[in-house]
């Protein structure tokens, strides 16, 4: 993966659209309960604490601030987050089709709303590191070409 520059307005719509897909996947699957939706929002906290507390992604992001812009290393954890949303929407779905017994046991529903809050969680918690940088992490245009060879050499 390699480093990227974007906007924050692009990040938002990013983070809004994969948390806005992970709720409407809840609906499709299971349909909207308070139980179903209180899972996905202690998903969607368990995926911040994870990532502060463990996963701490992504690291080494710079804001330019004359240009207003965002500067991160690449990472695979945007990819395989959206896979798995996909391969747990696909395989709760044919689990459903084939009617098998798993999703029967009292708490499956609200593990997998789990799953959808802690997978759509990660863009937040991404998102969150990206804009702390913009207040500790601030740099000059005139350092940008060092440090967009520094994120993408040590990452």
């Amino acid at each position: 993966a390699r480093a990227h520059v974007s906007r924050l307005w692009l990040l938002v719509l990013e983070l809004l659209v994969i948390l806005a897909i992970s709720v409407y996947l809840i609906g499709l699957t299971f349909g909207y309960s308070p139980a179903n939706l209180l899972a996905w929002l202690i998903g969607v906290a368990l995926a911040l604490l994870m990532n502060d507390f463990a996963i701490r992604s992504p690291r080494g992001v710079f804001f330019v601030h004359a240009k207003k812009r965002f500067i991160f290393p690449g990472s695979w954890i945007p990819l395989l987050t959206i896979l798995a949303l996909v391969v747990l929407y696909y395989g709760v779905r044919l689990s459903q089709s084939w009617q098998l017994s798993w999703l029967d046991w009292p708490y499956a529903k609200s593990l997998i709303c789990l799953l959808y809050g802690v997978l759509g969680g990660m863009f937040l918690a991404l998102f969150m590191v990206v804009l702390r940088s913009q207040k500790e992490r601030s740099i000059g245009t005139n350092s940008v070409n060092q440090v967009m060879w520094t994120v993408a050499k040590h990452h």
